[in-house]
């Protein structure tokens, strides 16, 4: 597999090229650190959104804008798709992974607070046991971070990041995404396929089998006060495997573990389960999985289907 960090720069460097028909604004900090902004100080906007997702995946992924009907209603969605599903793993948010990765999750730098993803991640190769298991080291003398948060990094922020990826500043790119922005919700979105093969590899099964990957998922109104990003992720995503099992895998068996009606909080706004859970790292991980899932075996060619979207919850939560 080529280096993500490598390729996902390709991709960051076309962004500021075209950084005016993006509506996104470009910086280069005093220690030569690149920070490309969709949603903090500049409008942002769809495609730049789809850029991110791109450059997250390190390059090896697609994303597109499209739509779904949910209980009636038509939707804006957000495509995602790779030929190399373990991506998502290397180089996305990872909240299946606690303790490993709370310093991504929770990074901080001075009173700078986000969650960091990207391929910077796969350059730091954390979890240690996944990083093995997959059998991928990324060393790129470059970096690209994604980085939810409301707040505008300065160079304690870059120093900090890059000497974590061990990476010279000049050479980090750091992409903001604000959740409350057009673009990072819609990069968010594009996490339907990271839930879906954290939820694999959290029940034991090797994710090196699948072959590629598809999802989507709806777009939430933006800065909405009763549902957000992984109510949308929850609820309503759907996702398509294609698996090429090892040798007596009950994928039957498996498929009806994968979406997310098997956390013990599903059915309640995400809201309320983060304000009585105590924190996101306290809450059950089977929750962040794809509502509906679709498995093909291509040994047999058979097809598995599990799990619905919960249109009736997604249209209360949006008061419609």
């Amino acid at each position: 597999m080529p280096s993500v960090n490598k390729l996902a720069a390709k991709i960051c460097e076309k962004m500021i090229e075209e950084a005016g028909e993006l509506n996104i604004g470009y910086d280069r900090l005093r220690n030569g650190s690149h920070v490309i902004d969709t949603g903090i100080r500049v409008p942002g906007g769809i495609q730049a959104g789809l850029r991110s997702i791109t450059s997250c995946l390190g390059g090896l992924g697609n994303a597109s804008l499209a739509s779904m009907e949910i209980d009636g209603m038509m939707v804006p969605a957000v495509n995602v798709y790779t030929d190399f599903p373990v991506v998502p793993l290397l180089c996305q948010a990872m909240g299946g992974y606690r303790e490993a990765t709370r310093g991504w999750l929770n990074f901080k730098a001075g009173s700078y607070r986000a969650i960091v993803s990207g391929p910077a991640r796969a350059l730091v190769h954390e979890p240690k046991e996944l990083f093995e298991l997959i059998g991928y080291s990324d060393n790129a003398d470059v970096a690209v971070s994604i980085l939810q948060s409301e707040q505008y990094p300065d160079e304690v922020v870059a120093d900090e990041l890059a000497r974590r990826c061990k990476v010279n500043p000049e050479n980090l790119y750091m992409v903001l995404s604000p959740l409350s922005s057009m673009a990072g919700s819609i990069q968010v979105i594009g996490r339907s396929i990271e839930n879906a093969m954290l939820k694999l590899h959290n029940l034991n099964f090797d994710v090196r089998k699948v072959r590629h990957i598809y999802g989507i998922a709806p777009l939430p109104p933006l800065r909405s006060r009763s549902i957000n990003v992984d109510d949308m992720l929850s609820y309503g995503s759907v996702v398509y495997l294609y698996v090429d099992p090892a040798e007596g895998t009950d994928l039957r068996k498996l498929t009806g573990k994968i979406p997310s009606r098997s956390a013990k909080c599903y059915g309640r706004p995400f809201s309320e389960i983060l304000k009585e859970s105590g924190g996101f790292a306290k809450i059950d991980i089977d929750f962040f999985a794809p509502a509906e899932v679709y498995v093909n075996d291509l040994s047999t060619g058979a097809l598995y289907r599990s799990g619905s979207i919960n249109g009736k919850l997604l249209r209360k939560m949006m008061a419609i």
